[in-house]
């Protein structure tokens, strides 16, 4: 598992990446073409990832970084500079569908149904609900909340029953705000399981993460003492 070298206060996109980076190494063909679909952000890692393997050109990931990092830049110079980047900004745009997504199907308690078309785009990047138990929970508390109405019969409001993701999402983020929080190691969602990979921490105004493998080995990685490999 690797990732980039700390350069220019760097350390949000570090971590992020090492993160991203290992995923990838684990990745099967299909769930690469799924990451690779996501939105136009993929292909530059992923083809930059592929090549640093293949020639075991470790220093091609601090340039894979640079390119994202000047791109975002340009498009966000609020969230990402040289100074400081926010990874929470960052991890929202990398899991942003940017494709048509399912018709959302509400039904309310005495049966009405409402079928909404499905958005645009969808941020795969959620907060946990204070009131929500599960994440599961969570994503239906904030796809409920968004468009609320009632029924004009039974003046409840209507629930989402269809499939809330579509059925090629590669990956969730979960965002905290700081408060202790307990996820199980894997989520079931509409028959796919997801599990948890990769955690991204900030400390002492430095973002480090840990990545969970598939033989749940756990790996620590820090850009700023570390340079490429753990």
């Amino acid at each position: 598992f690797r990732g980039p070298a700390w350069s220019r206060n760097s350390c949000a996109f570090d971590a992020v990446l090492f993160v991203l980076f290992s995923i990838l190494s684990e990745s099967s063909p299909l769930q690469t073409r799924n990451l690779k679909n996501l939105n136009p952000l993929w292909p530059p890692i992923i083809e930059g990832y592929t090549e640093a393997v293949r020639t075991l050109n470790w220093a091609q990931l601090d340039e894979i970084r640079e390119d994202l990092r000047t791109k975002l830049m340009e498009v966000n110079p609020d969230a990402f500079s040289f100074e400081a980047s926010d990874a929470g900004v960052l991890m929202s745009l990398l899991t942003t569908i940017q494709r048509k997504t399912p018709d959302i199907v509400k039904r309310c308690p005495c049966g009405n149904e409402r079928v909404k078309q499905g958005p645009k785009e969808a941020k795969l990047s959620i907060q946990p609900d204070d009131n929500c138990k599960t994440l599961l929970q969570s994503l239906q508390s904030v796809l409920n909340s968004r468009n609320a109405r009632t029924c004009d019969e039974c003046h409840e409001q209507f629930q989402i029953t269809s499939p809330i993701l579509p059925p090629d999402v590669p990956l969730l983020v979960v965002q905290t705000d700081g408060a202790k929080r307990t996820f199980q190691g894997s989520l079931t969602l509409y028959g796919r399981i997801y599990h948890l990979r990769g955690i991204v921490y900030l400390g002492s105004d430095l973002f480090t993460a840990r990545y969970i493998s598939k033989t749940k080995s756990v790996h620590r990685y820090d850009g700023a003492r570390q340079r490429h490999a753990i």
